[in-house]
């Protein structure tokens, strides 16, 4: 591939196991994206944000301290810097402005978001590093478009910021990772314009030039990011087969089209050992860690993302008697272990975790179904490696992709899925097994007990054969090698 410029913009990169800053599988993506576009070569500057307030010492992970300090209105800014092969990626610290990712104040996040934006396209022109493109990922970034905007309007100060955004469009591409309309950042004109005004008036900008690019088609009093995403972008990708239709369903005149997700083996591969070998790992981790006492004979089920309402991690808990038939079966036992944590924004979630931890402490179900609330990146390495069989969960239409199943699937771990994201794209007949929304709760322990916990016991030969023929699903179509090269050819330089 040509050695172009590509600046990728992302509020959150889960990249290092001791750098927690991000939320969930967005960031875990974009650390995959990063060091596979290092890896294939390519000229590739990522920027995003360091929250001082969960890691406060970057250096632990590897960063240093960039010789450069940016000023982003009036907001003294360091720079840590990682290089990942032919990739850099650059996080901005803004003291107590970047302190914590997604915080419940809407204003504060709106501030971050601008010193993402601003920071990054100044950080590029310091450096005299011009991008080919700037490919902006989810609307969290859109007000990168914005600092672009004005950048150029410095060259042209008697052009309308519309044939601005003319201009520039040509090299600013971004990717949709969500269906759900709260996504991205909505605050009323009327609160946000008094910390907006003042930016773009020092360029000429006016707030009534710059609102129709980004007011929320279905509340006009509303500002918002994903709006001036659509609005600013050449070429935009939803992030499976199945987000792309759903996105032409709810929107006529989308335009997005698919580049399906896809996941590092370099990182989440268990390479050169067994199942059972991955299993005594994870549970000797949950034994000295939680105090956690797991059997490795047992058929174990792993349940473990981002604890969101639509990921629906309380559907094996719906009927706690049929939980625990299922885990005291004599012949044909089962162990589920749920991981996840919620966002501080979100107190459903949170709730959700609370009960989860709740059940599984009842007598009958203790350490047979267990919850692990500390989830971060080396867990969920383990827990990808040792799962029997991946459960996943999600409201069908509302999962624009979900990556935790391939990187289970990458190390033989089978599928019970809602057809939702990237499971709508393979045939799983006599591979996985497919949840359908009517009955879903009746369905999930009737396939464990009469399918699944039966294949596992008493076919060895069959599990193996489905095991071998899952990680090849895996390994032909979403690896993130295909990704970054399908993101290179279709979204960048097509």
């Amino acid at each position: 591939m040509e050695s172009k410029k590509i600046a990728f913009i992302c509020t959150e990169y889960g990249i290092e196991d001791t750098l927690p800053i991000y939320a969930g599988g967005l960031g875990v993506l974009a650390g995959d994206f990063v060091i596979e576009a290092g890896k294939m070569g390519l000229d590739f500057t990522a920027v995003g944000l360091f929250y001082n307030g969960t890691s406060p010492n970057p250096q632990t992970a590897g960063f240093t301290l960039y010789p450069l300090t940016l000023d982003i209105f009036g907001t003294t800014v360091n720079v840590w810097r990682k290089i990942y092969g032919s990739a850099k990626l650059f996080l901005l610290d803004a003291g107590e402005a970047t302190r914590v990712l997604y915080g419940p104040d809407q204003v504060a996040m709106f501030k971050q978001q601008i010193i993402l934006g601003f920071g990054a396209v100044k950080l590029l022109k310091t450096m005299n590093s011009i991008p080919d493109i700037w490919h902006l990922n989810e609307g969290h970034t859109a007000l990168t478009v914005l600092a672009l905007a004005c950048e150029e309007k410095t060259a042209y100060p008697n052009s309308m910021l519309i044939d601005i955004i003319d201009l520039i469009k040509p090299k600013i591409v971004a990717t949709k990772h969500t269906i759900l309309s709260a996504a991205g950042l909505h605050l009323p004109w009327e609160e946000m314009s008094q910390y907006l005004e003042p930016i773009i008036k020092e360029y000429g900008i006016t707030l009534d030039e710059f609102m129709p690019l980004a007011t929320h088609k279905n509340n006009p009093a509303y500002f918002s990011t994903t709006q001036l995403l659509l609005s600013s972008a050449i070429r935009m990708n939803a992030v499976s087969m199945i987000h792309a239709d759903y996105e032409r369903g709810v929107h006529t005149n989308s335009k997005l089209f698919p580049i399906t997700n896809g996941v590092s083996p370099d990182r989440w591969e268990a390479k050169g050992k067994t199942k059972e070998e991955n299993k005594a790992i994870l549970f000797d981790y949950l034994d000295k860690n939680f105090g956690l006492t797991l059997n490795p004979n047992v058929l174990t089920i792993i349940w473990a993302r981002r604890l969101a309402m639509y990921k629906r991690p309380h559907l094996l808990f719906e009927d706690l008697g049929r939980l625990s038939k299922m885990v005291n079966e004599t012949s044909h036992p089962v162990q589920i272990i749920v991981a996840g944590k919620a966002n501080s924004a979100d107190p459903e979630g949170q709730g959700v975790a609370g009960k989860i931890m709740e059940d599984s402490n009842l007598p009958d179900l203790k350490n047979k179904v267990v919850f692990v609330p500390e989830y971060n990146l080396a867990l969920s390495k383990m827990l990808v490696a040792a799962a029997d069989v991946w459960l996943n969960t999600p409201l069908t239409g509302q999962e624009a992709c979900g990556t935790s199943g391939m990187k289970a699937g990458l190390n033989g771990s089978l599928m019970l899925s809602t057809a939702d994201g990237w499971m709508a794209e393979p045939n799983w007949d006599n591979i996985g097994w497919i949840l359908t929304e009517h009955g879903i709760v009746e369905n999930l322990y009737n396939f464990i007990e009469t399918l699944i916990a039966p294949l596992y016991y008493d076919n060895k030969t069959e599990w193996q054969n489905r095991m071998q023929k899952t990680r090849e699903i895996v390994a032909k179509n979403y690896l993130s090698s295909r990704m970054v090269t399908d993101y290179y050819k279709k979204l960048y330089f097509p």
